[in-house]
């Protein structure tokens, strides 16, 4: 593949950032990165031109310009919480104009990252793409739906994560760890099987999709192989410290003891109720591996861990 111009909204966020790492590690050669950023810069790489340009998604008005010589786009960026207004503007709105700008300038190939929680609060259990109705429970979910049905009427590819860790990760894991402690013990158990996805293995799947034109569709982007709440538990004790309750605890019990400490019935439930995906047509299709899982991963990132909780 001769060098090319790929086009990366939210290059300077958790997931943008390691997407340009695999992009600079595997695929210096075909590409020259247009790197959209709107606060933070991109980091450095070695092997791949990057060109960095700000934009905000969330103003009016058209991106004119922004894919003139592209030949893909890679779509990250996202809004997640905050005004649900916000949420349209970026999401929805925003994604739009970006379409429109696409489209105008003949870009051949449009790829979206996007987020399982468009299927809303499940239980899901092994479900296949294409099995689950889509039915998103808060204006994150919603305005992401909303962008991925625009990507997919324009024929881009989309992937859905489940909940990504990594580092950079502020979110994720932080958010489960205090799930727990504020829970007191493991709601329901901890026998909830969950799907994850280091950020580093999500990265080189989008990378990979760039490199390969004939995958099409939508994909769950996941370790093929979920893990139970208790055993995710168990690595974040044994793999980063964290000192975590052990023992069960009834899921009114643990929603009792939320109280006023911010966190919601619905995160609550999103690691009680099962919530796990079939990923493997995903892996199949790139002909890579989905990487050597939790415990290994967690390893990896234990510093950046460390440093947050």
């Amino acid at each position: 593949m001769s060098e090319q111009t790929l086009l990366v909204t939210g290059a300077g966020g958790f997931i943008g950032g390691a997407v340009l790492a695999a992009l600079d590690a595997d695929y210096g050669d075909a590409w020259r990165v247009r790197a959209v950023v709107h606060h933070r810069h991109p980091p450095a790489t070695r092997s791949i031109a990057v060109q960095t340009v700000r934009a905000d998604l969330a103003e009016p008005g058209p991106l004119r310009g922004l894919c003139d010589g592209v030949h893909t786009v890679l779509h990250l960026a996202t809004q997640i919480g905050g005004d649900p207004r916000l949420c349209r503007a970026v999401n929805e709105d925003g994604t739009a104009r970006l379409l429109a700008e696409a489209q105008r300038a003949g870009v051949a190939r449009i790829i979206q990252v996007s987020t399982t929680a468009v299927y809303g609060p499940g239980p899901h259990r092994g479900a296949t793409e294409g099995e689950l109705e889509t039915v998103p429970v808060s204006a994150t979910s919603l305005t992401r739906l909303r962008a991925e049905q625009a990507v997919r009427d324009a024929g881009g590819v989309v992937l859905r994560p489940p909940l990504v860790y990594g580092t950079g990760d502020v979110w994720a894991v932080p958010t489960l760890v205090r799930l727990l402690r504020q829970s007191g013990g493991l709601p329901g158990g901890g026998t909830a099987r969950l799907s994850v996805i280091a950020v580093e293995d999500l990265a080189r799947a989008a990378a990979r999709l760039t490199v390969s034109p004939e995958v099409t569709g939508v994909f769950h982007a996941c370790d093929p192989r979920p893990s139970t709440l208790r055993r995710i538990a168990a690595a974040l004790t044994r793999e980063l410290g964290v000192v975590l309750p052990t023992s069960a605890v009834s899921y009114q019990d643990a929603l009792g003891r939320l109280g006023d400490s911010g966190l919601s019935e619905r995160q609550l439930h999103m690691i009680t109720a099962d919530h796990w995906y079939t990923s493997h047509q995903l892996w199949a299709r790139l002909g890579i591996s989905p990487g050597p899982g939790l415990a290994a991963r967690l390893r990896r990132h234990a510093d950046w861990y460390r440093s947050v909780l």
